[in-house]
Formats: C-alpha cells, sequence, structure tokens
C-alpha cells in the first residue's frame, strides 16, 4: 500500500510539471468543471465568460475513431477542454484564454507547417505539445495508454496541431 501511495504521489508531481505554466487563477464562486453537451455551448459560454471574440480552434483530424466526446469549462473560465476517447485511445485538447510565454529550455521545439513554434513535451503519463495562436494557448495531450511510441505520438500531434480550423459557431 505504501509503495501504491508513493507512486501515485509521483505521479501526481510528474502530471503537474507538465502543467507548471502560470495560469489564471479562478474564482472561489466558480464550479471545478462545468460540463457541456455541445461544443458550441462549451464556445459560446468560453467566450463569453472571457469576454472575448478571439476565435476558438478545433481539430479537424484526430488520430483514431473518437466513440465519446466531451467538452467543458474549468473554473471561471481557466480553460475550455475536449476530450476525445475510444476504448484504445484518448486525446485532450486545452485553450487557455491568454497566450503564454513558451520556455523552449529543455524542450524539443517543431515549427507548425504555418510557422508557429510549438513545444514538445512528454512524462509517464502524456505526450503533449503546446503553442500560441490566434490569441490562445493550445495544448494537446495524447495518454499514453497502449504504448504509443514517441515517434508516432510526435507525428499524431504534429498533424492534429496542423488541423487546427476556427470553430464556427451557428
Amino acid at each position: 500500500m505504501k509503495k501504491l501511495m508513493i507512486k501515485f504521489c509521483c505521479l501526481a508531481l510528474i502530471s503537474y510539471s507538465l502543467y507548471s505554466f502560470e495560469m489564471p487563477e479562478a474564482h472561489s464562486d466558480c464550479q471545478p468543471q462545468t460540463h457541456y453537451v455541445s461544443l458550441e455551448d462549451a464556445v459560446s459560454q468560453f467566450k463569453k465568460i472571457n469576454a472575448s471574440s478571439t476565435p476558438v480552434l478545433k481539430p479537424t483530424w484526430i488520430p483514431f475513431n473518437a466513440t465519446t466526446e466531451r467538452y467543458f469549462i474549468v473554473g471561471c473560465g481557466t480553460s475550455l477542454k475536449m476530450e476525445y476517447e475510444s476504448n484504445r485511445d484518448k486525446l485532450r485538447f486545452h485553450i487557455y484564454p491568454e497566450l503564454n510565454i513558451l520556455d523552449s529550455i529543455n524542450k524539443h521545439v517543431f515549427l507548425l507547417r504555418d510557422g508557429t513554434k510549438a513545444e514538445y513535451m512528454e512524462n509517464d503519463m502524456y505526450f503533449a505539445i503546446r503553442f500560441n495562436k490566434e490569441g490562445r494557448l493550445y495544448m494537446i495531450l495524447v495518454d499514453k495508454m497502449k504504448k504509443n511510441s514517441k515517434e508516432v505520438a510526435i507525428k499524431n500531434l504534429l498533424k492534429i496541431s496542423d488541423s487546427l480550423e476556427v470553430f464556427k459557431e451557428r
């Protein structure tokens, strides 16, 4: 039991290091997460909360057929999250309302097709890429659930990043 608890704490610490950049503070009267039935509702509320007309980008390609899609806002608009999942794979797509100064020290940097610099990171649980685009910070995470190879994960993360298009609200 003690070994399991130590392992859990280590994983939590490693996961936290993946999110080590500064985030806006959530207000105390906000829910930790608010789930939405549709992406349109989530995007609309996210833009309203952040008083922003900046477009939200969404992936038009993911490397598997998603059987479940979830959309939620964290706190008072700290981030908009989309999750795509199948019985084998899971992809998380996070959008933050503010740009972040990327710290490329000790990180691998890739160029997206449009010239955007993207930082690649990984830990025991995820392969991830993050970048600033269209006035927002984007982070894409692929779970290491089924032992995806690093090379395939990087290829897929870059392809997902290059597939982003403006989400059009009705």
